[in-house]
């Protein structure tokens, strides 16, 4: 054969070739000594990424925790002062808001009283 087989060789080595494809490989690496030299380099590779161990990963919950611990917290605390600000600017207001539901209900009596005395 003269076309070699380098881009099945990763399928072959995982056992993910079947029927004319695996018969094709097969007889092409008892032709192929460069195709066989590849696969041999192939099988010592994985070979050694086999006895590197995988790194633990953290869960995403313990990820957002630790994440949310290393943020800066701002304290939420309530000034007296504040309130007692906010409470004293209230009163007026309050007081305009009376005064003019006040107005407009004197206006409305006397404008539904004037039109009762004409019919």
């Amino acid at each position: 054969m003269s076309k070699h087989v380098t881009e099945w060789l990763n399928a072959y080595l995982d056992g993910e070739l079947q029927g004319s494809q695996l018969h094709q490989v097969e007889a092409h690496l008892g032709e192929c000594e460069s195709c066989m030299t590849e696969l041999e380099a192939l099988e010592k590779l994985s070979g050694l990424l086999q006895e590197v161990p995988a790194p633990e990963f953290t869960s995403p919950e313990r990820f957002a925790a630790q994440v949310s611990l290393r943020l800066p917290h701002e304290q939420k605390t309530i000034y007296r002062k504040t309130l007692l600000e906010v409470g004293w600017w209230m009163i007026p207001v309050g007081l305009l808001a009376v005064w003019v539901f006040m107005s407009t209900s004197f206006l409305m009596s006397d404008i539904l009283s004037t039109a009762s005395n004409f019919g």
